[in-house]
């Protein structure tokens, strides 16, 4: 596995591998310096919202995007 692939991996929580699949821009939530974990993603319509874990606090971030 390239290096690059497995700091990736180390670093970004991927719920069973999966990673978003942005509509934009990566918009990867930060708390404290670390990324939070990636929990899923819904769609409706032309707007998608990502659902991020912040695991010191348990709270839930939500990233909305739009195509």
């Amino acid at each position: 596995m390239p290096i690059v692939k497995e700091k990736c991996n180390e670093l970004f929580y991927l719920n069973k591998g999966k990673r978003p699949h942005w509509v934009q821009e990566s918009e990867w939530p930060v708390r404290n310096n670390k990324p939070c974990k990636y929990i899923d993603r819904k769609r409706d319509g032309d707007k998608v919202e990502f659902r991020f874990l912040d695991t010191e606090s348990d709270q839930y971030i939500y990233v909305t995007q739009y195509y």
